[in-house]
């Protein structure tokens, strides 16, 4: 696996609104330090509105990896078809 920090943005949630955010790993090789929700009661247009977690590795040596699915637009059909990677 890869150490470091990630992150993510959503956008257009509504001053106020309470947000729940779930820490949710698959591979077997991390789990999360402590609860794997955190809530935002009321989110401020101020801000800053953010949750963190910390992932620790738990000695499991079952290995993981991850698909990266890519996909084209076929206009003679107007469907979207999968690159099989």
């Amino acid at each position: 696996g890869k150490s470091g920090t990630e992150s993510a943005t959503r956008d257009g949630i509504p001053v106020g609104s309470t947000v729940t955010v779930k820490e949710e790993y698959q591979g077997g090789r991390f789990e999360v330090v402590g609860s794997d929700v955190q809530v935002i009661e009321s989110l401020s247009a101020e801000g800053p509105n953010e949750v963190s977690f910390e992932n620790k590795p738990n000695g499991s040596v079952i290995g993981s990896h991850g698909v990266e699915n890519h996909f084209t637009y076929d206009e003679a059909s107007g469907k979207w078809k999968l690159q099989k990677q």
